[in-house]
């Protein structure tokens, strides 16, 4: 007998290879996905880049996530197929198989299903994981590893989570077989959808929703503000879409019905006629392959920003190799000033000569530097937690060494340059409420690094005063001010004039520079710190700290971040594709089951090939471009709110970010063309082929 229902369970495996074949592909799809970034987060040599740890964590944070897009899809595609295979599971009730015959069919199906999936996504996972994990290396900056090797953790855990999957399917089909009527079965696909009533309250309610998160998403003004607010209004378009997909879509049809001028021609009669018959069952898939394309648009084309602008962002923030913050003991100003920066500079020479690296560009400078806003004329402190300036403030001698300039200014003026801002700073300028200054614009922006600084803020300002007696006034009241207001509360960051900055490159290995500076002058690090460290300290005998920041070994750790997000950004959106493209899929070949009885009597009463191609072509273009045409509204509206996110981390050029996003969109709509010309071509095969069609039907 179990013979029999294998034979069975092919037999209608082989009938049933329209749904069954791109549904095995697909499950492998996602499955091969799956093992993927879990053999990478398990990998013992991701684990030994820099941010390696980090970055594991990331990739694991990953597993989840794609484990619960798998869930939905792989039910949501059961479901249709389940559909499709109604009347066939009738008849076999007919010929008398009971129901516990019938479930031992479906559990041969599923299980061959699932065998087939599991091991072609485990094949394609073994096939693809070294060239993702090639990929992952390069884009997080870190040396190739050309060794082969199998994670059995991942292995173990693909085959479990999705044998649980797909045994969780095949319970909740045998429920259905076993609480649903021989009788219901065999009238499914003859019984037809009620019209629907177009419902005012729910599609006048998406559209309020909808409008909210795009006023939500068009009227914020600060990254914090876009920040605090996008996930909100992510949430609000979920909704409103569902709502509108659901309803409008029906209203909209509606309205189309009732224009006669466009009605009454036959291509549109049908289409719309039958769309309107069935967008209470489509609204909801239509709305998943919406959000999912939308998802797609957003978090490619913002991943891609971060990473393709990141050197420049990196050059722009850290201009040189190195720094070193030397601080008195005493933290006094005089102290600070005392500070001879030759004792680094022969520091610095002696690990140069020995690793066979040579220093560049030497030069240290005093700075005062404070999370600013602007009231009038006047810069204050940060208060209200909306988007701030980073101000830098220094003497002109500190600003001349720097920039090789020789700039005058004269007591009562203060020098001004800005980055990334402009326009803020007009004739006068005081400082948290003091003396008035005279501006004056400075011709060159200072290369300023203080430390592991990286700001979120909306730009740099850059102040210059004439000497450093000023300096150290500006420095006492500020200091005053931020007592008096944020002893007791805590308040934005300062730093005070108890600092002397020293800046400088390396040509040559500048990461070995980092390890042996700290094995002569500082703290050794073993192997596991340089994983993630990029500083280093030490205290000098008159109890002075000096702490040394690595832009390298700060980049690499960023990149093992950020280039992690950019993957899994790429994992994510092709198992958003694959679940968009597979919905759509099933959802026309199913409807060209259901038309194709429909079209051969239409035929038959003399509507023309010509016109039954226009018909089909109108239906299939509506349905099939109405979730992207919503999604690339989406996109247009999230763009703004996106952008001021990007301000988060330090970037500002709009421009670029417009043009990777309007990319992301036309290669997205391309893609998006190319499935459409292949399901289209597989629904005019069956309606083409009417009569057989409607016989396997």
């Amino acid at each position: 007998m179990g013979n029999l229902y294998t034979k069975l369970a092919l037999t209608s495996i082989k009938k049933n290879k329209v749904f069954y074949v791109p549904y095995i592909i697909s499950a492998s799809i996602m499955i091969a996905l799956f093992f993927i970034v879990t053999s990478l987060a398990f990998d013992p040599y991701i684990q030994t880049v820099h941010g390696g740890s980090t970055l594991a964590t990331l990739l694991a944070l990953g597993i989840p996530v794609l484990g619960l897009l798998s869930t939905f899809f792989l039910f949501y595609i059961s479901s249709f197929i389940m559909k499709r295979r109604k009347k066939e599971l009738g008849l076999y009730s007919i010929l008398g198989m009971e129901k516990k015959h019938i479930i031992a069919v479906a559990s041969r199906e599923n299980f061959i299903v699932a065998v087939s999936s599991i091991f072609l996504g485990n094949v394609f996972g073994l096939i693809f994981y070294k060239i993702s994990q090639l990929f992952l290396l390069k884009i997080v900056h870190a040396k190739i590893d050309m060794s082969l090797r199998l994670s059995f953790p991942a292995v173990a855990i693909s085959v479990a989570v999705y044998s649980i999957l797909f045994g969780l399917i095949f319970l909740f089909s045998s429920a259905e077989i076993r609480f649903r009527s021989t009788l219901g079965y065999l009238k499914s696909g003859s019984v037809g959808e009620k019209k629907p009533k177009a419902n005012w309250f729910l599609g006048l309610a998406g559209i309020i929703i909808l409008g909210v998160a795009y006023y939500l998403a068009t009227s914020v003004k600060e990254s914090v503000q876009a920040f605090t607010f996008f996930f909100p209004a992510v949430l609000l378009v979920i909704i409103g879409t569902y709502m509108i997909f659901v309803a409008g879509s029906i209203f909209v049809l509606s309205i189309l019905k009732k224009n006669k001028d466009y009605y009454y021609q036959t291509k549109h009669m049908i289409s719309v006629s039958g769309m309107l018959y069935r967008m209470k069952r489509n609204g909801m898939g239509l709305a998943t392959i919406c959000i999912l394309s939308t998802m797609v648009l957003v978090m490619m084309s913002t991943v891609t920003t971060i990473i393709l602008l990141n050197k420049d962002n990196m050059d722009r923030i850290f201009p040189h190799d190195y720094s070193i913050t030397l601080t008195p003991g005493d933290h006094e100003v005089e102290s600070t000033l005392a500070l001879d920066p030759e004792i680094v500079r022969t520091q610095v020479e002696y690990t140069a000569d020995r690793t066979g690296c040579e220093i560049e560009n030497f030069e240290y400078y005093y700075c005062l530097n404070m999370c600013g806003e602007f009231e009038g004329s006047d810069i204050r402190y940060w208060m209200d937690y909306t988007d701030y300036y980073m101000v830098y403030i220094m003497d002109l001698d500190s600003y001349n060494r720097l920039t090789g300039q020789n700039v005058t200014i004269k007591d009562g003026q203060i020098g001004f340059a800005y980055d990334q801002v402009s326009g803020l700073v007009g004739d006068e300028l005081s400082i948290v409420g003091g003396k008035k200054y005279d501006t004056v614009e400075l011709p060159k922006t200072p290369a300023v690094m203080l430390g592991e600084v990286m700001t979120y803020s909306q730009g740099e300002i850059y102040l210059v005063v004439s000497s450093m007696d000023e300096l150290k006034e500006l420095d006492s009241r500020l200091t005053d001010v931020w007592y008096e207001v944020f002893s007791e509360t805590g308040g934005p960051s300062y730093s005070d004039l108890t600092h002397k900055y020293i800046t400088f490159d390396v040509t040559g290995d500048d990461r070995k520079f980092f390890v042996d500076f700290g094995n002569d002058h500082m703290c050794p690090l073993a192997p596991q710190d340089l994983e993630y460290m990029n500083t280093n300290w030490t205290e000098w005998e008159d109890g002075t700290d000096e702490d040394l920041f690595s832009k390298g070994m700060f980049t690499d750790y960023f990149y093992s971040i950020y280039g992690g997000v950019f993957f899994l950004g790429i994992v994510l959106s092709i198992a958003c594709i694959t679940i968009a493209v597979l919905v759509m899929y099933f959802k026309q070949i199913l409807e060209g089951y259901e038309d194709a009885g429909k079209f051969s009597i239409m035929k038959k009463v003399g509507l023309s090939n010509e016109d039954i191609k226009g018909t089909i072509y109108s239906q299939i273009v509506m349905v099939f471009f109405m979730p992207l045409l919503v999604a690339g509204i989406h996109t247009a509206f999230a763009y703004h709110m996106v952008k001021l996110m990007l301000a988060l981390f330090e970037i500002h050029d709009a421009s670029a970010f417009f043009v990777i996003l309007l990319i992301c969109v036309l290669v997205f709509a391309v893609f998006y063309g190319i499935v459409f010309v292949i399901t289209s071509k597989n629904y005019f095969k069956l309606v083409g082929n009417a009569d057989k069609a409607l016989s396997s039907y």
